[in-house]
């Protein structure tokens, strides 16, 4: 009977978990302050569209309670933002940077032409040209809007502070753009395999951007692949011969995906990428815990 139970239970309790409205979303206004670096070479960059700022704010604050003293943090719109949200979103992270991503991606020098062909086409292009730009001119710790901090991480810092270049691994098949892997093929640029490129830390100059520029030159907008950006950024964390974080602690899974499932023990992780199946234990999970342990904190 429990059996029958669960599985006919089973999607719609996802279904309505995954459509219902989370208030706690905006809670974030009520967090306690926290601060940032204000100016640095190292950069803590946070990428979101107009539809998810308030995860930015939650993602960013995560971040800058344990390596605030670390980074500058810059949240980087693939959008508008209200100018209000810049200003309420500064009360609770001082010194936080908001700046549009085509602002970001017209200052300093330009990239390559395939690169700058990429950026404009491609859902996930302007990613990867503002990883590119970012980590050439500075070291770059970059997460996306959905990857959560729970704890002060220490492997993570220990890359760091060897300025070794490392990344989150996941579980599962590879997903790879099969034309991106024929260029690697071709050019002898295999990419690291069960890279997610939701968590990167790079040292300043570790991506060679002409890579990038080789394995892009013969792609075009008919390229319809979702993965082509998280292709070439594992391309690019092999020739950096870059380290895997332990996926035990820097989880990117579908545990929980489901209402009967088990979840991973939010004790002892040290991040969580709230990927599509999972996002909305973002809401149900991830934003209540900081809450609560911020409160333990005062």
């Amino acid at each position: 009977m429990k059996s029958l139970i669960k599985k006919l239970t089973t999607k719609p309790i996802w279904w309505w978990e995954r459509k219902r409205p989370y208030p706690i979303r905006r809670e974030w206004k009520h967090l306690n302050p926290v601060e940032c670096a204000s100016a640095d070479h190292s950069t803590l960059l946070i990428l979101t569209s107009t539809a998810t700022l308030d995860d930015a704010i939650w993602s960013a604050w995560s971040w800058c309670r344990h390596l605030g003293d670390r980074f500058r943090i810059c949240i980087a719109v693939d959008g508008t933002y209200p100018a209000e949200y810049a200003l309420s979103a500064n009360r609770i992270i001082n010194n936080l940077y908001i700046a549009t991503v085509d602002e970001l991606l017209n200052i300093g020098e330009q990239l390559p032409g395939s690169i700058q062909n990429f950026q404009n086409y491609h859902v996930f292009g302007k990613k990867l040209a503002l990883i590119l730009k970012f980590q050439r001119t500075g070291n770059l710790l970059y997460s996306d809007a959905d990857v959560v901090l729970f704890r002060f991480p220490v492997d993570l810092v220990a890359f760091i502070s060897q300025q070794e270049a490392c990344y989150n691994g996941e579980n599962g098949v590879d997903s790879f753009d099969p034309k991106i892997l024929d260029q690697c093929e071709k050019f002898g640029l295999p990419p690291r395999s069960a890279l997610n490129a939701g968590l990167l830390y790079l040292p300043q100059g570790s991506l060679q951007i002409s890579i990038a520029e080789k394995l892009l030159q013969n792609w075009s907008p008919d390229d319809s692949s979702w993965f082509t950006e998280q292709t070439i950024v594992a391309s690019l964390m092999e020739a950096a011969d870059a380290r895997e974080l332990s996926k035990d602690a820097y989880v990117v899974n579908n545990d929980r995906q489901f209402f009967w499932e088990p979840d991973v023990d939010y004790n002892k992780i040290a991040t969580r990428h709230f990927t599509g199946t999972t996002r909305h234990l973002l809401y149900l999970k991830a934003y209540p815990i900081l809450k609560k342990n911020e409160s333990k904190r005062c």
